[in-house]
């Protein structure tokens, strides 16, 4: 089962101890972790038949010239008008064919080089925020995602050997994330980013001013991860 609003608010609406929980949390992102990189590898492998296959055809490109070219010269040298409109149509059968045939793949290589990019714009966002150990808020996760690749074009490019995802500075995606989450406009993603002068409520590090049943599934799960004593103590005070 994906990690949804549903998920969580069956899992944490139960009366299983605050481990047990955490524990079926974990599994399931764990599943869909190993989902997503399964899917990854799968569209890597297509996409690398593909350009194999492109790659035959275009090895092929000289032998349609040539039967083209020679089918022209017959066409010259041919005195029936029957026999020169037989070699055109042939002419014509073999170029459309070619063409049909690379354009396919073309468009087939394309569709599955942009699925591949998508994969490594996501891992490389995510290695980011983790290495930055940045506390990006989970509610606007995809959103500083979508923002940051909008306003920050990114290649893979081969530096001796090796493969690295630059910007047109040759700026890591690291490096660019790490400078605009110290703006103010990039502080709105971080929790208790202060961008706005001092967080209240269950913010990390500051201890909620309302009780665990009153919190959104958001405040929940946020203080769950940044104080879970201080959560299990306010799921206890419920109870009573």
């Amino acid at each position: 089962m994906p990690i949804n609003s549903e998920f969580l608010k069956e899992c944490l609406s139960t009366e299983e101890e605050l481990d047990v929980k955490i524990t079926k949390i974990l599994s399931e992102y764990q599943a869909d972790v190993d989902g997503l990189k399964l899917n990854r590898d799968a569209i890597l492998q297509e996409k690398k038949d593909l350009e194999e296959k492109l790659k035959n055809i275009d090895a092929k490109e000289a032998e349609y010239k040539k039967q083209i070219s020679d089918l022209s010269e017959k066409i010259k040298k041919t005195g029936s008008e029957e026999t020169k409109a037989f070699y055109e149509a042939e002419k014509q059968r073999i170029t459309e064919e070619y063409e049909k045939t690379k354009t396919a793949l073309e468009t087939e290589r394309d569709k599955y080089r942009e699925e591949a990019m998508n994969f490594y714009r996501n891992d490389e966002f995510e290695k980011a925020v983790k290495d930055l150990k940045a506390p990006v808020r989970q509610e606007v996760f995809e959103d500083l995602r979508s923002l940051f690749y909008l306003r920050n074009p990114f290649e893979r490019k081969l530096i001796d050997g090796t493969h690295k995802f630059l910007n047109g500075e040759s700026r890591t995606v690291k490096d660019v994330l790490g400078t605009y989450l110290q703006t103010d406009a990039g502080k709105f993603y971080l929790a208790n980013g202060n961008s706005g002068g001092g967080a209240s409520g269950s913010g990390c590090g500051s201890r909620p001013t309302k009780p665990w049943k009153e919190m959104s599934l958001g405040e929940q799960t946020k203080l769950m991860r940044s104080n879970p004593d201080l959560a299990r103590q306010l799921q206890n005070a419920g109870k009573e």
